[in-house]
């Protein structure tokens, strides 16, 4: 079962290395100030706004921001500024010391967000060998379509999977730091018989979120991306803000794109860790 704790877990809590259920669903938030958690997983039951909060040994981690009737408690179900964390399989330390390793691992994790944005302006956001699924509000498909392909007239689909937008964006801007790696057993391309159960376990993927919008990484922050980030109704996925950024091995997968505010980006995708176009061999997806 979880060990259920308030808005300010105690050492006790935060030690147990199962479950940890944190219930705090008030306007305030969850603020952690320099804490790590060493549970397994960690169930926000509220939304976390600011402070500092390490989970070395997650492998899932939820983020409720919902109140009793339904509707989302903020806005933002995860808010950093400058000298918070919200780090997820490392701790938060620099950049030079605790940066996601690229190296092939089992290891992994999922961050599970119910409802609500993602918005740093500042600190570190740091996600190593992790899935972020954002279900945008939409608590009984998350968006996601019933079916796979073109519309019934042959053409690429022109309306997002669900009835509303979503409330589920990301916006990395201002000073942070952000430091994101989805899980890669399999550097070196995926063996045909494991497919099925890597693709099972989100090999590659790092974020999925159907809500439109604008998703933004903009402004002085670092950035260290590798995975696809899929994002189809983001419009626009925007780099700026006068920031630079070189990214090996990410793939966005977007509605547009846009390089604004002086900003410079360079991006590789591998093709052994990428969506692959499959009617035109040789080439990886990347729009």
């Amino acid at each position: 079962g979880w060990t259920v704790a308030g808005c300010n877990p105690g050492a006790a809590a935060l030690a147990v290395t199962t479950k940890l259920w944190i219930d705090c669903t008030g306007s305030s938030g969850i603020t952690l100030n320099d804490k790590t958690i060493q549970a397994s997983e960690v169930y926000f039951n509220g939304f976390v706004k600011n402070g500092k909060v390490a989970m070395p040994n997650a492998t899932r981690v939820y983020v409720s921001n919902t109140a009793s009737g339904g509707a989302a408690i903020s806005s933002a179900a995860l808010s950093l500024g400058n000298t918070n964390g919200f780090c997820i399989r490392s701790t938060c330390g620099t950049a030079t010391t605790d940066k996601c390793s690229t190296t092939a691992t089992t290891n992994r994790a999922r961050l599970c967000i119910r409802q609500g944005n993602i918005d740093a302006t500042g600190g570190t956001l740091r996600l190593c060998n992790t899935t972020a699924f954002l279900l945008g509000g939409n608590t009984t498909t998350g968006c996601v379509p019933s079916t796979d392909g073109p519309e019934p007239d042959g053409n690429p689909p022109t309306t997002i999977p669900c009835g509303t937008a979503g409330n589920s964006t990301l916006s990395v801007t201002g000073g942070a730091t952000f430091d994101w790696t989805a899980p890669n057993e399999y550097a070196a391309g995926i063996p045909t018989a494991n497919q099925p159960t890597a693709y099972a376990d989100f090999e590659d993927l790092a974020l999925w979120s159907e809500s439109a919008g604008s998703y933004k990484f903009s402004g002085g922050g670092g950035m260290n991306t590798v995975g696809v980030y899929m994002v189809p109704n983001g419009s626009p996925v925007n780099v700026g803000g006068g920031s630079s950024q070189t990214l090996t091995n990410a793939q966005y997968v977007a509605r547009t794109f846009s390089v604004t505010g002086g900003g410079t980006l360079s991006l590789t995708t591998d093709p052994k860790n990428a969506v692959t176009i499959p009617t035109i061999n040789g080439y990886v997806l990347v729009r």
